[in-house]
C-alpha cells in the first residue's frame, strides 16, 4: 500500500481473504483497490458477493454492493438494492445520500429522466435535515 502498488496490494488483500475469509479489513481494504483504484469492477462485484454470501446483514457492504451493480451495469438490481437500502432504517443518513447520488445516476442510466428532479429534491432535503 505505502508504495501504491495497487494491483500487488489488491491481490495480497485478495489472498488474505481464502485463508480469512471473514476478515473485515482485508475485504475492505481489497473491494476499495479493485473498485477505486484499479477500476476492476467485476473484480470488485466479486468480492463484495462472496462477502455478503457469509455475512449477509452488513448493511455497509450491501450499500457498496449496490454501487458495484451499478457501476458493472446492472441497472435494474441496482434500483431494486437502492430502494431495498432506502428503506431500511439500519442504514445511516451519510450513506442513504451517498445511495441516493447512486440512484439518481441509475435512473438516467436506466432512461427515467422523469424520476431524476423527484429523487435530487428528496437527496437535498436529507442533506439540509442534517445537522452540522
Amino acid at each position: 500500500m505505502h508504495l501504491e502498488d495497487w494491483i500487488n496490494a489488491a491481490a495480497s488483500y485478495a489472498a488474505v481473504l481464502t485463508v480469512y475469509p471473514d476478515d473485515k479489513k482485508a475485504h475492505g481494504t481489497a473491494s476499495y483497490l479493485y473498485h477505486e483504484r484499479l477500476f476492476a469492477f467485476p473484480r470488485a462485484f466479486v468480492l463484495n458477493q462472496q462477502w455478503l454470501e457469509r455475512n449477509p446483514a452488513d448493511v455497509v457492504v450491501q450499500s457498496d454492493f449496490a454501487e458495484k451493480h451499478f457501476t458493472t451495469g446492472r441497472f435494474s438490481e441496482c434500483e431494486q438494492r437502492i430502494a431495498l437500502l432506502l428503506a431500511n432504517p439500519a442504514v445511516g443518513q451519510s450513506i442513504q445520500v451517498a445511495l441516493q447520488a447512486i440512484r439518481i445516476a441509475n435512473s438516467l442510466a436506466l432512461g427515467k429522466t422523469d424520476l431524476v428532479q423527484g429523487r435530487i429534491e428528496t437527496m437535498v432535503e436529507g442533506i439540509t435535515s442534517q445537522s452540522e
